[in-house]
């Protein structure tokens, strides 16, 4: 049964060459990654890739990609980290879109605010009027302010 799943999962992944990916043909999720069914339920394509190629998946481990392209399925292109692992490369890649922002960045915002708008501070950071309200109002990026008198 194993090979017969194995044959059946790479006939459905577009094989180009060692290096570029090889992406799933199958159908997706809602966040592009290529979903298989095994028999019993939908696991994502590149999990059975990297299953498939070098062994089993440790519990609470993630299946990463090198080249931040959620339906490739090439082996070389894949590695195992914890989601903190997983969630700290997209961010050293610029990928993710929760940590945009950091407390030198929220700083900045608060001193600019006084001389331009909240939609203006936005677009350039890259966030929501939202978001540069929250920081003005130190609903987020909080910071200890303690005043010394000498």
């Amino acid at each position: 049964m194993e090979n017969f799943i194995a044959k059946k999962f790479w006939s459905r992944v577009e094989k180009v060459s060692n290096y570029e990916c090889c992406n799933y043909k199958g159908p997706y999720d809602d966040k592009g990654y290529g979903k298989f069914y095994n028999g019993h339920t939908y696991i994502r394509s590149h999990r059975i890739a990297y299953e498939l190629y070098y062994g089993p998946i440790p519990n609470n481990i993630d299946v990463c990609h090198t080249c931040d392209n959620p339906p490739c399925c090439n082996p070389i292109h894949l590695f195992l980290g914890t989601a903190r692992e997983n969630f700290y490369d997209s961010v050293s890649k610029g990928r993710s879109k929760w940590v945009k922002l950091d407390m030198i960045i929220a700083r900045e915002i608060r001193m600019r605010v006084r001389h331009t708008t909240m939609k203006k501070l936005a677009l350039e950071f890259g966030v929501s009027s939202g978001t540069i309200s929250k920081i003005v109002h130190h609903k987020i990026w909080k910071e200890n302010i303690t005043t010394s008198i000498k």
